[in-house]
């Protein structure tokens, strides 16, 4: 190599943590086949999983983990529903959270 030319520059490799911003959408709707609906029982960080939103028992519904069917949610995030009231649709409204905020939610509520 001559000394003008210059070797190329290697091209950064770093990895893109997900954000709750770039997760897929999912539909959280009872009548959906292949998820898992994850709830914990009043004052227990172990949760409980069953796979129909009707056995979600009404006292603990408002914080639910929603496992989507195939791939799940992406690394680092989750998807939490509130299944106390479905809208007009029929779907019910959920957000995506870091594993850490989904942390910090569960130490003010267990």
């Amino acid at each position: 190599m001559a000394c003008s030319e210059k070797a190329p520059a290697e091209e950064a490799t770093t990895a893109v943590a997900p954000t709750p911003d770039t997760a897929p959408p999912i539909r959280v709707h009872g009548d959906e086949e292949g998820q898992l609906y994850r709830y914990f029982p009043t004052g227990k960080r172990k949760a409980r999983t069953v796979s129909h939103v009707d056995r979600v028992p009404a006292e603990n519904r408002s914080t639910v983990l929603v496992v989507p069917s195939g791939e799940g949610a992406p690394a680092g995030l989750v998807y939490v529903a509130d299944l106390r009231k479905a809208k007009d649709d029929g779907t019910y409204p959920y957000r995506v959270l870091t594993t850490v905020e989904l942390d910090r939610i569960l130490d003010l509520t267990t």
